[in-house]
């Protein structure tokens, strides 16, 4: 069952504390930068050392059900041709 936090909808097995960290951020309009990595696993905690499309600000995405996503600039546009006040 996925968990709906402020109306954004997150994987049930997104952790509570990375959760609170992009909603704070996506309420703030605040740039970040994403390390993705290993979540299972002798791996667990692991960088992926990628270096593209892993900064950028975090909005929703348009529809019924709308998830986290990380836009690169403030030109980009989620695909509701919003402002980013209204995407929150």
């Amino acid at each position: 069952m996925p968990k709906v936090i402020n109306g954004t909808t997150y994987d049930e097995r997104t952790s509570d504390e990375v959760i609170g960290v992009l909603e704070r951020v996506r309420q703030e309009n605040r740039r970040i930068r994403v390390h993705y990595g290993y979540t299972f696993g002798p791996a667990t905690g692991r960088d992926w050392h990628d270096e593209f499309d892993v900064t950028g600000t975090v909005c929703r995405s348009c529809g019924p059900v709308k998830i986290p996503v990380l836009l690169a600039n403030r030109r980009a546009s989620d695909g509701a041709g919003s402002s980013p006040a209204e995407r929150r």
